[in-house]
């Protein structure tokens, strides 16, 4: 053997001994769809959990407090609002106020959207314990409804809501500026103040008032994060199992229309041949004229036959009928 054959026959073994073995018997193709399916389940799936875990334990708490409660204040945060007075001074309007412990170090606007997130219809205001003077992180949750009047630079400003409460927010701290001050712990009269700039707001921008306050629904924990996620798995491995039999079924559908179509064709070349052969040329003796007549009737009879088949026990009378006719006219 030359050295040039040893090398082909070197390299064409290589090829062989190297070619990636197709995983699971499945073809590229298919692999490539499960691929997605898994990547799109993952997404799906470790959003909400990543979203939850990312979420402060101190606004989880807060969240969970206020699902029955207007107020949430921890033990360690008692000597930032009068708990007792602040919930009769809310009353029933759509805002909530929390407390976060002493131990989150976020900011407050990020712990009162954390919150929102649980309190879709109200108005949010969150305090951080140990910070005496600092204003209250304000925002709505995303189904509090928008100011009905038109609110100046809503849309470079992100919407009339901000908008809104940016001005609530600056008529409350104005307002109470004269009874609680940077040294201030206690920020009662703060709440009393915007609850009261509140009323004014809305009296201004809702002319047909806004709903009162909606309970929160159940707080989010590791546990019905969990639930939510296997059932959320659940139902798109059951979305993709059903799509995936639908497909089956239009496939074999389909397969079962082209072999109809398949057995039409092959019966009307069948009708071709014999209509070829009618037309060949005038019988020369009476028998050939009779056999021809009988031919014709036949194949009158097949093509009728034919047209008529729609489904696969019409197109087997259909076939019986071409074949007595082929065998007549031999």
């Amino acid at each position: 053997m030359t050295r040039r054959r040893k090398g082909l026959s070197r390299r064409a073994r290589r090829g062989v001994v190297t070619r990636a073995p197709v995983p699971f018997g499945a073809p590229p193709r298919r692999r490539g769809r499960w691929a997605l399916l898994l990547l799109v389940l993952l997404a799906l799936l470790l959003y909400p959990l990543g979203r939850f875990l990312l979420t402060p334990p101190e606004a989880r708490e807060a969240a969970a407090g206020l699902r029955a409660s207007a107020v949430f204040v921890p033990a360690d945060g008692r000597d930032v609002l009068d708990a007792e007075r602040v919930r009769q001074v809310v009353g029933d309007r759509p805002i909530v106020v929390a407390v976060l412990r002493r131990s989150y170090r976020g900011g407050a606007l990020a712990a009162c959207e954390a919150v929102a997130r649980q309190q879709p219809r109200n108005l949010v205001l969150a305090y951080r314990a140990g910070f005496p003077g600092e204003y209250p992180g304000i925002c709505a949750g995303r189904r509090f409804p928008e100011p009905e009047t038109e609110q100046a630079g809503a849309s470079q400003l992100g919407g009339a809501v901000a908008v809104w409460l940016w001005h609530l927010g600056d008529v409350a701290q104005k307002a109470s500026a004269f009874r609680v001050s940077e040294k201030t712990v206690d920020r009662t009269p703060e709440v009393e103040s915007l609850v009261l700039a509140f009323d004014e707001a809305v009296r201004d921008d809702y002319p047909h008032g806004v709903p009162r306050r909606v309970a929160s629904p159940a707080p989010l924990t590791l546990g019905r994060v969990l639930l939510q996620l296997l059932g959320l798995a659940g139902l798109l491995l059951a979305g993709f199992v059903g799509l995936r039999l639908l497909a089956r079924g239009v496939e074999r559908r389909a397969d079962g229309g082209r072999e109809l179509a398949d057995r039409r064709a092959a019966l009307g070349a069948d009708l071709s041949r014999v209509a070829a052969l009618l037309l060949e040329g005038p019988p020369t003796t009476r028998a050939q004229a009779e056999h021809r007549a009988e031919v014709a009737e036949l194949y009158l009879h097949a093509l009728t036959a034919v047209e008529r088949a729609d489904d696969a026990a019409g197109l087997e009378v259909a076939g019986q009928a071409v074949r007595r006719l082929t065998a007549a006219a031999r």
